[in-house]
């Protein structure tokens, strides 16, 4: 099984540089990282299908590094190359695409890339799960329920979806009354924050 948890087939092919590259990722060593995605492009005759996969891992990669706007473009390219006969990527592409564009709060662009990586692989309970918090953060609270529940069938127990959607539909939860007086779920909130 590769390094970052895929299970990816080995059959035929050198997953060596992929799983070094992920660990040269992780430990934010990037130029180490770039030579062991860029050794399958390089190769191209001996490695042609490995390109999305390298894509996939200089995403990451760019994405760790907080080059989101690069990241998206090897995400895209990753998906173009997706093109093992045994391994795709594109799940995890587009569970990646749909976290940053629900982090720069573009909810529509977040829902359908999850919408598309649940297409991919649909027993994804993490991609139900942020499907639930893109509806969830664009006021769909029907289809953010509908995920969660789904999520959690599918064992992914994270509770901020629900409480979220808890919240949504009782904002007097956690807003400050006409009175100026906070609720008390906001007063322990605040509390544990100052300790």
């Amino acid at each position: 099984m590769p390094y970052d948890g895929h299970d990816l087939s080995r059959e035929g092919d050198n997953w060596y540089h992929y799983e070094q590259g992920m660990r040269m990722v992780d430990a934010r060593n990037w130029e180490q990282a770039d030579n062991e995605f860029r050794y399958y492009l390089d190769h191209g005759a001996m490695h042609r299908r490995m390109w999305g996969i390298a894509y996939y891992g200089f995403a990451v990669m760019s994405q760790k590094k907080g080059e989101t706007n690069q990241a998206l473009e090897y995400y895209k390219l990753a998906i173009v190359e997706d093109k093992h006969p045994t391994v795709s990527v594109a799940d995890k592409v587009y569970q990646n695409l749909g976290a940053i564009y629900l982090k720069r709060k573009e909810y529509k662009s977040a829902i359908e890339n999850y919408l598309k990586a649940i297409g991919k692989d649909p027993k994804s309970g993490l991609s139900h799960y942020y499907l639930g918090m893109a509806y969830l953060k664009s006021g769909d609270l029907v289809n953010a329920e509908k995920e969660d529940l789904e999520a959690k069938k599918l064992g992914v127990n994270f509770t901020a979806l629900a409480e979220g959607i808890s919240e949504a539909k009782n904002p007097s939860l956690t807003k400050p009354s006409d009175d100026g007086e906070q609720p008390a779920k906001a007063k322990n909130k605040k509390k544990k924050a100052t300790k």
